[in-house]
């Protein structure tokens, strides 16, 4: 399924009508799109020719005035507004190529048109080399946060790197000399597909810690305050709080022998003294189950991970996570029944064979 919509193809083609770009540049057509499509296995239109490349020849260099120079742009041989992905971003790399495009400060302005666009449905144009100096781009998959000041670009394989694939995603704020607590803390909370960021663990040590906590905190879900006696004394918890209070996420108070304060001080939280750590992931789990506003991303979280079950112990484990979800969409009944239906170790499990039917039905009836 496409992520880039026709709705930005559509603005990125008609802002490169409305300047009057040449898409080939200095290529001919045919040279042009022979980088991108197979056009010699595509059909020609005009009975005379045997494919598409035939059929631009006669058309675009031979008769040049046959066709206007934006045809391509409306070929549903080539689809542009409705291709994969792929080719779209592909065909956007080629015209910004310095053998397309010599000019670099062309290619950049161009390349920032492209952006500014492509960037709302997660993807930008990057320069990854040069040629004689000249920028090459590639595209990737980015995340756009929103900031009071300007979008941040956050590229998708640092979000990979700071959270598990398809879990919920909670910063945990503490006072580094309860590290251990914390860390343990985390390791519970995995087996809800809770996917949780402890700074002083999680960061790596090539990389600048600073930068890497406000990646985690524009790209959190949630963030849990751990309010030890000292938490107040580090430089860096309090901006933790300013910044989800900023951002408008689930905040988390757990109350380890101070009550929350300035602006989480209407929050009750959960007291955590003297609670086993598994006892306490559970209860932070459940917080989060019941909160309307996040009901939907920890639901979609659970069921990819049942979804993605290796084992039959998984299969139980995961059944007892799944049942706890109070309330599920029709979308979302149909993702269970597929995942019992294609995954073996789910569609084996003796535990859940005599449970999927009764579960789905009882499900459906509550929509």
């Amino acid at each position: 399924m496409n992520q880039i919509s026709e709705v930005t193809r559509r603005d990125i083609i008609d802002g490169l009508l409305l300047d009057g770009v040449n898409w080939s540049g200095r290529l001919d057509e045919i040279e042009f799109l022979s980088q991108i499509f197979d056009i010699e296995s595509l059909p020609s239109d005009d009975p005379r020719f045997r494919n598409m490349a035939e059929d631009i020849w006669q058309h675009c260099i031979n008769n040049p005035n046959d066709w206007s120079i934006d045809w391509v742009y409306d070929d549903p041989r080539l689809d542009l507004l409705g291709c994969k992905d792929e080719l779209f971003l592909k065909f956007l790399t080629e015209m910004v190529h310095p053998t397309v495009r010599p000019d670099s400060v062309e290619s950049r302005q161009l390349a920032n048109s492209f952006n500014q666009l492509l960037r709302l449905d997660g993807f930008e144009l990057y320069e990854s080399k040069q040629i004689s100096r000249r920028p090459v781009f590639a595209a990737r998959r980015v995340t756009i946060v929103d900031s009071t000041v300007q979008p941040v670009t956050i590229i998708e394989r640092d979000i990979n790197r700071i959270w598990a694939k398809g879990c919920f995603r909670l910063f945990i704020s503490h006072s580094s000399v309860y590290k251990a607590e914390v860390s343990n803390l985390k390791s519970r909370l995995e087996q809800y597909n809770i996917s949780s960021f402890v700074a002083h663990e999680d960061i790596e040590p090539t990389r600048e810690w600073q930068i890497e906590i406000e990646n985690a905190l524009r790209t959190m879900d949630a963030l849990l305050v751990y309010l030890t006696p000292n938490f107040h004394e580090s430089n860096w918890t309090d901006q933790e709080i300013g910044f989800a209070v900023c951002r408008d996420v689930m905040i988390i108070p757990v109350r380890m022998g101070i009550d929350p304060y300035g602006f989480i001080g209407k929050t009750q939280g959960i007291s955590g003294h003297k609670l086993d750590t598994g006892v306490l992931a559970s209860k932070v789990y459940e917080l989060i189950l019941s909160n309307e506003r996040y009901c939907k991303r920890i639901n979609s979280s659970i069921i990819e991970r049942f979804e993605r079950t290796g084992s039959f112990q998984e299969a139980k484990d995961n059944w007892v996570l799944l049942n706890q979800i109070k309330v599920m969409t029709s979308d979302e009944i149909d993702r269970v029944e597929r995942a019992y239906k294609t995954n073996s170790q789910l569609r084996d499990s003796f535990f859940i064979q005599g449970r999927i039917s009764g579960f789905i039905d009882s499900k459906r009836k509550e929509l």
